[in-house]
């Protein structure tokens, strides 16, 4: 079981993710292409493709 398994919200855990993935699984970095942003009153979801 993952430190990021299930629902993570909020900016701290989002970093805390990114940061991990970046260090340990994509360490040659990853290029990104946001295909869409959906968004409401409290949440916004990006929608990538690499």
């Amino acid at each position: 079981m993952g430190a990021f398994q299930g629902e993570n919200q909020g900016k701290v855990k989002a970093k805390e993710f990114f940061s991990y993935v970046t260090e340990k699984v994509l360490t040659e970095g990853l290029l990104v292409t946001i295909v869409q942003i959906t968004s409401n009153d409290n949440t916004v979801v990006f929608e990538i493709k690499s």
